[in-house]
């Protein structure tokens, strides 16, 4: 089951290596799922950031779109739960 996140959850990207490393074999192309990281995605790879929007309805039939799309607060792009590390809890220091 893919975990569902709210509005406010702090969310780690999967590492830039992370997908090097599982991109699609068949065909070695940097797509997941149906997914690209594109070069301006890239960039966010291995940051925390805080979930701005959940959108349950993204319908586009040529993304195979499993659970809901996510928007975070570090620019416009769509991305979803399997591009998250899986963490319990993310713990920061608010006095640094």
């Amino acid at each position: 089951m893919i975990r569902q996140y709210k509005v406010g959850d702090k969310v780690k990207i999967k590492s830039l290596k992370w997908y090097k490393e599982n991109r699609n074999i068949k065909d070695n192309s940097d797509l997941w799922r149906g997914v690209t990281i594109t070069d301006g995605m890239s960039e966010y790879c291995g940051k925390i950031f805080t979930i701005i929007e959940v959108d349950n309805t993204f319908t586009e039939k040529e993304i195979m779109i499993e659970g809901s799309v996510y928007r975070l607060n570090c620019g416009d792009w769509c991305w979803q739960a399997f591009m998250f590390e899986e963490q319990e809890q993310l713990e920061f220091d608010f006095n640094a």
